[in-house]
């Protein structure tokens, strides 16, 4: 019989469930580069420390020197395309995975990218492998299948959040010390899930934006998050992420 260590479960932080939470490929400053059709199935995970052996005679237990971590690797396996009752192709959901392993003209690097699915994240990542098989076809466009892709963990860029030049921080002031460029994408998924959960009761102007998805994030080094029109004009303030907390603003709900 197996009995739950009721210490560690309620040390846990809490998740409650929600239905609908779609699984992205997103930059660094988290606009969408890639959208799964459905959730994956199996998230697999692998990292590991390397050692090596020093041979010492007379001893059956030779000494292991530590050399280096391995980044973790998310391995997304059988990932399903079917738009076949839809009477669409699937051909855009593997060739926009198959742009994200090209080097781009300036870095000649593929982009660096984050798998983000709900309040979780990984990376920053570099899409290393991509296999697809397709077994349902409307006039020789794929419409069945199954798609695999591999990420490896890599250490982020400091300067990241400065140097693309699509997000400026309002603020570098406040009660919170400035955060990290992981903790302030966390900050964007905090607000992306806190307005679709709530978009219902959002102003009528914010609500037809963030429906139509017609809308920037913009982030301040304590975790403030705004969003903005296409010309960076600031729409309202969304909520505070201080690395820990999500605490909402109300400025954007309806009166």
């Amino acid at each position: 019989m197996t009995i739950v260590n009721t210490e560690a479960l309620n040390a846990l932080a809490e998740s409650p469930q929600t239905s609908g939470v779609p699984a992205q490929l997103v930059d660094d400053k988290g606009a969408i580069l890639y959208r799964f059709l459905y959730a994956p199935e199996k998230q697999a995970f692998s990292k590991s420390a390397k050692f090596t052996e020093v041979p010492v005679g007379g001893t059956a237990r030779q000494p292991q020197v530590y050399g280096y971590t391995t980044g973790t690797t998310l391995r997304l396996d059988n990932l399903l395309l079917d738009t076949f009752c839809d009477g669409k192709s699937g051909r855009d959901l593997i060739e926009g995975l198959g742009r994200l392993t090209l080097p781009a003209a300036d870095t000649l690097k593929p982009p660096l990218i984050y798998f983000v699915y709900g309040t979780f994240s990984f990376g920053p990542a570099y899409l290393t492998n991509l296999d697809w098989e397709t077994e349902g076809w409307l006039n020789g466009e794929p419409a069945i299948g199954r798609i695999s892709i591999t990420l490896i963990e890599v250490p982020g860029s400091p300067t990241a959040a400065t140097t693309a030049g699509t997000e400026t921080p309002t603020t570098t002031a406040g009660p919170n010390p400035d955060l990290t460029d992981r903790q302030k994408l966390e900050a964007r998924q905090q607000a992306d899930t806190w307005l679709t959960a709530n978009i219902n009761r959002l102003r009528p102007d914010i609500q037809q934006r963030v429906r139509s998805r017609a809308f920037k994030f913009l982030t301040s080094d304590n975790g403030t998050v705004q969003i903005t029109d296409a010309n960076n004009a600031v729409l309202g303030t969304v909520g505070t992420w201080d690395g820990r907390q999500w605490a909402p603003n109300s400025e954007l709900l309806r009166s």
